[in-house]
């Protein structure tokens, strides 16, 4: 029995929907639905998730290690990060603008302190009034 065949069987048994599987094993419904239609199959991490879940060992889904059969697109929904498939340079322009943005928040920062203490040293300095006296 193939991979999608046994999915699907598992599946029915214990009355669960794609979705309610997918939710459970937080993976995608159209990936369930790729994997028991046939058109690919999970990476090992999604296997050993589906076999815990259903309480079967990875052999019992008759998946092998690495197994990609022909024409199936392998699964790369789970376990993805997203640093994995960013391209470096874009990690580069982002660390980039980071760095230009600090600085002109620092040369924003100085040009205000230095504005402040030149109005302040040009202010006059200015006297209280005086009273005029009270008669009496």
């Amino acid at each position: 029995m193939e991979f999608s065949e046994k999915l699907k069987q598992l599946r029915s048994e214990k009355g669960i929907s794609q979705a309610k599987l997918a939710a459970d094993i937080h993976i995608s419904r159209s990936a369930v639905a790729k994997w028991e239609n046939g058109l690919g199959i999970p990476n090992d991490d999604s296997v050993q998730l589906i076999a815990d879940y259903f309480c079967v060992t990875v052999e019992d889904l008759n998946v092998q290690s690495g197994e990609v059969r022909k024409n199936e697109i392998p699964d790369t929904s789970v376990g993805k990060s997203v640093a994995k498939t960013r391209k470096p340079w874009l990690t580069v322009l982002i660390i980039v603008l980071c760095v230009v943005g600090v600085l002109a928040l620092l040369f924003a920062a100085i040009v205000l302190v230095i504005s402040v203490t030149l109005i302040i040293g040009k202010a006059p300095m200015q006297s209280l009034p005086v009273l005029p006296a009270l008669p009496g």
